[in-house]
């Protein structure tokens, strides 16, 4: 359950949960290249999607995301999977 707020930073409605609670649903690393001592690696997360389910606890939201990490040449080198569940 989200609750829709004012205007955020970048002109969009700021998402406010009602869920207090957030466990970590795992993660999962793939990788492309070699990273090397001296490597500046700078990333770039994202959601995914959501997903409302109710359990035995009551609602909950599933958020998935996922990270690309980039070497200084541009290269992809890793991307991270996760997931949280706010319940």
């Amino acid at each position: 359950m989200l609750a829709i707020g004012t205007l955020g930073r970048l002109g969009c409605p700021e998402v406010v949960p009602v869920l207090r609670r957030v466990l970590d649903g795992g993660t999962e690393y793939e990788y492309f290249e070699t990273v090397t001592a001296g490597d500046v690696l700078a990333s770039r997360s994202k959601i995914t999607r959501f997903d409302e389910r109710v359990g035995s606890i009551g609602p909950m939201i599933i958020t998935y995301h996922e990270t690309a990490y980039r070497r200084q040449d541009g290269v992809l080198v890793a991307k991270m999977y996760g997931h949280l569940i706010h319940y």
